[in-house]
């Protein structure tokens, strides 16, 4: 059975060799086990294959605003912040893309 056209990627805030940051990114320290940016226009991309994508992120206090596109097109802008902190919380979902190689 080819079950690739209903396949779907996770991308958790973990998954760090996955992603290419562009920018002063932090791992660790006050970003806990999270990677984080304070810096308007910086950037994270992952290449995925698939009809679909979830990305999972901490939220908290001091997050905020992110855009994301898929296939350098606008999808969403999410905001991150909570007044509590939260790891692994889907931020952004994005189904129905045609089978194939994609980026966001």
């Amino acid at each position: 059975m080819d079950c690739s056209s209903s396949l779907e990627t996770e991308i958790r805030h973990t998954e760090t060799d996955k992603i290419t940051y562009t920018g002063a990114w932090i791992t660790g320290g006050e970003a806990g086990d999270a990677t984080r940016s304070k810096v308007k226009g910086e950037t994270a991309e992952l290449a995925f294959q698939g009809t679909g994508v979830r990305l999972y992120v901490s939220n908290g206090t001091g997050a905020g605003l992110c855009n994301i596109y898929i296939d350098d097109q606008l999808a969403d802008t999410v905001d991150t912040y909570s007044p509590t902190t939260g790891s692994d919380v889907l931020a952004f979902q994005k189904t129905g893309l045609p089978d194939g190689s994609h980026t966001i």
